[in-house]
């Protein structure tokens, strides 16, 4: 059975120590670090490299927990990532969705009309020829927007167009 590391990311430290308590109780998970602000959190990824991270969105100091999550994205993309807040479902949503659209914004126009034709299921000779370019450059492009929203598989990017 694979044990599960887990990164805790929340100010409350009663809240991390049961956290820690119930991941670990059943052997399946082990949290290898615990941080209450975003340069604990951000240092104690690259250090111990978890599978998952459990972020609270609203760290007390140092940050916001949507950093923390950026952070993960651009240096750690293979973390999974589970976020927690008290605030109200529709205000998360928002604060997250705000967040994830401020990432796709970096893509350029054409990357972005890239993507937008691999949402389409295009393959590569059918983005070419809808955009008036070549294989080449669309796989130029491609390699721009995986290193952007770091993901290598087009589902992955498809799934990331969709947010």
């Amino acid at each position: 059975m694979t044990t599960v590391r887990v990164l805790v990311a929340d100010d409350h430290p009663v809240i991390r120590d049961g956290v820690r308590t119930r991941l670990e109780r059943d052997g399946r998970a082990v949290v290898v670090a615990e941080a209450a602000d975003t340069p604990t959190a951000c240092h104690l990824a690259e250090q111990t490299r978890p599978d998952v991270a459990l972020v609270d969105l609203r760290l007390a100091s140092g940050g916001h927990g949507v950093d923390v999550i950026r952070y993960l994205h651009e240096h750690l993309p293979t973390v999974r990532i589970l976020a927690l807040s008290q605030a109200e479902s529709a205000e998360l949503a928002a604060h997250l969705i705000g967040a994830l659209r401020q990432e796709t914004r970096s893509l350029t126009a054409r990357e972005r009309e890239v993507l937008d034709c691999l949402a389409k299921g295009y393959d590569n000779r059918e983005i070419a020829d809808d955009l008036g370019i070549t294989v080449r450059t669309v796989n130029r492009h491609l390699e721009n927007i995986r290193e952007k929203l770091g993901h290598r598989r087009r589902s992955a990017l498809i799934r990331n167009h969709d947010v």
